[in-house]
């Protein structure tokens, strides 16, 4: 009786240890009693993540979803606006709190401070000018040493190589003074010969060159087969070329990222961007905010600009609508999550938060109402 009566008791202070210790389920999530005073969130200007409307107040994709997460948290703050690099040195000396604008993380970041889970995937992109046309050398240049037209050019070489060689086998064993025997000379002829055969066209006699009729029934016979091939040959020749320049003159001056390192390229100092061209060493021009590199962009200063391409393809349908394009290619992707000093007590309390925000149909309609999507 009395070891059923110590189970009894053992039982009893093992639900009352675990009644305060276990995590209740469904438990919102909430800041921790030591954050509990009024933070300060930092925002700049870089639409669609975070703008500032005429009357002094802060929209934008992420300044929405901190709205959300801290009214989950049920916490009191502030916004200090403030430029790329005050935010990130206010977030690394911790006079910062969260950071509520669009911010990518990177491995340099990472060192520095943390990040929440993210919640955007966004990519590093190039705008150029809408009304850009690229020079008669950087056409020439991206046309004329293009691998397809320069392979297309070594072919042909082979093919007067071989069309000559075979010449000089037909007429080696006749008669011909001019194209047989083993001397060089002969076989010399036999491939201007062929290159004059395919080319269908025959020298000036005033310069000196001139060609001979082969002497032999097969030679003249594979001499009217020859006329052919270079008909042939020469006019995809020709179509190709013109496809080609035809091409190059409609496509932007850059259509790849190696095009980036023959023109003026600029970015945001202290950006994604920046870190992206200095790792791949391209020169560079850097502005200290997103609308100061695309007004350089639309007024020529710059012939690419380098950004995140949400921020760019906003401006790009207000500010400089018909003045810059964002190109479809993308550099590098980027994870946009929301940044906070290292160690900070909110990080897992945003995560908790921020994760059950854009599980949510609210999340769906901010990302509508900036992005035009569902």
């Amino acid at each position: 009786m009395c070891r059923r009566y110590i189970w009894v008791l053992f039982l009893f202070i093992v639900f009352i240890l675990s009644s305060h210790t276990l995590p209740v389920l469904g438990q919102p999530a909430t800041a921790p009693s030591d954050v509990k005073r009024k933070l300060i969130v930092a925002v700049r200007v870089s639409p669609p993540y975070s703008m500032k409307e005429d009357d002094g107040t802060w929209v934008g994709i992420t300044v929405e979803l901190w709205k959300e997460i801290a009214r989950e948290l049920d916490v009191d703050y502030e916004f200090k606006e403030v430029d790329l690099n005050g935010l990130l040195h206010g977030l690394e000396d911790k006079t910062l709190d969260v950071g509520a604008t669009g911010l990518g993380v990177t491995a340099a970041r990472e060192a520095k401070f943390d990040f929440s889970t993210p919640y955007f995937v966004a990519s590093e992109a190039v705008a150029v000018n809408a009304d850009q046309q690229p020079s008669f050398l950087q056409v020439f240049r991206r046309a004329f040493l293009n691998w397809g037209l320069i392979t297309l050019f070594l072919f042909i070489i082979i093919v007067m190589l071989s069309g000559g060689g075979i010449l000089w086998l037909i007429e080696y064993k006749g008669k011909s003074e001019h194209y047989g025997g083993k001397s060089r000379k002969a076989f010399g002829r036999s491939l201007f010969w062929s290159l004059i055969v395919l080319t269908g066209r025959d020298l000036p006699q005033s310069i000196g060159w001139t060609t001979v009729s082969p002497t032999t029934f097969a030679a003249r016979v594979f001499g009217i087969i020859w006329m052919s091939v270079g008909v042939m040959l020469f006019s995809l020749f020709t179509a190709t070329a013109a496809s080609v320049l035809t091409s190059k003159q409609l496509q932007s001056v850059i259509n790849d990222p190696q095009d980036l390192r023959h023109v003026k390229v600029g970015t945001v100092g202290s950006s994604v961007g920046e870190e992206y061209l200095k790792l791949h060493q391209i020169k560079n021009t850097t502005f200290t905010d997103a609308a100061k590199l695309l007004n350089g962009l639309a007024n020529h200063s710059i012939d690419a600009a380098v950004y995140n391409a949400p921020v760019m393809s906003y401006y790009a349908k207000t500010m400089f609508v018909n003045k810059i394009a964002v190109l479809r290619f993308s550099l590098r992707q980027v994870f946009m999550a929301i940044p906070v000093p290292a160690g900070s007590a909110l990080r897992k309390p945003i995560n908790r938060a921020l994760l059950k925000v854009i599980d949510s149909k609210r999340w769906q309609t901010i990302l509508a109402n900036h992005l035009g999507q569902e």
